[in-house]
């Protein structure tokens, strides 16, 4: 498959090098080049690029289960468009994660600090999957969905393809599981502002009855 740079950067695959004509390798890439097929020196489409890259990281580590991520996507490597490196015992497919350009330590930057809060906040290490309910315990729902407006979201706006921001509380006393030591579990609760449209979005930030970090 592509690596996450590609993803960014190519529409289409191309696996010339693989001298199969280009038929080797999946169609269906779910890529978007943003503007233009492969590198380019336009500034508004590399840092729409990173953006994109970025959005992409931040929805891997900060979701439940285990992140697991290509080798080098975490400095921007490239395989030119290429997503069936099978062949390619060469410059293609090695990996240089020791002379990086600032653009590449920058990303880098931001995958530790992804990294750092994975490890650190305990409502995204939970064993079980979130629910929706309200724990017996803390007497809060584990997670909770809301529109930016502050307001829980409404049914139908789950299949509007307009909305296209959500603010999502994971409730970090509302684990519900023991530790090592016998003792419940209990984190800081984590919001998330998400905003997949073009334009800046306002969200409204809302009240947590327990005042939590």
């Amino acid at each position: 498959g592509f690596t996450l740079m590609d993803l960014v950067s190519y529409n289409s695959k191309h696996n010339e090098a693989n001298l199969e004509g280009n038929n080797d390798g999946c169609n269906d890439n779910h890529s978007w080049n943003c503007g233009v097929e492969g590198p380019t020196d336009d500034v508004k489409i590399n840092a729409l690029r990173e953006r994109q890259r970025k959005n992409m990281m931040a929805t891997l580590f900060l979701s439940l289960g285990v992140p697991m991520i290509q080798c080098g996507d975490e400095v921007g490597a490239t395989q030119n468009g290429n997503n069936n490196s099978y062949c390619q015992d060469n410059e293609l497919t090695w990996r240089n994660l020791w002379e990086l350009t600032p653009e590449q330590e920058r990303f880098l930057k931001f995958v530790r600090k992804l990294i750092e809060i994975r490890r650190t906040e305990v409502v995204l290490q939970r064993r079980r999957f979130f629910c929706g309910e309200v724990s017996k315990f803390s007497g809060l729902k584990d997670i909770i969905w809301k529109h930016p407006e502050g307001r829980n979201m409404h049914p139908h706006e789950w299949d509007d393809g307009n909305c296209r921001s959500i603010l999502v509380l994971m409730e970090g006393s509302s684990i519900d599981e023991m530790g090592e030591d016998g003792r419940r579990i209990i984190g800081n609760t984590l919001c998330l502002l998400i905003n997949a449209d073009h334009k800046p979005v306002t969200f409204e930030l809302p009240f947590h009855p327990k005042n939590r970090k």
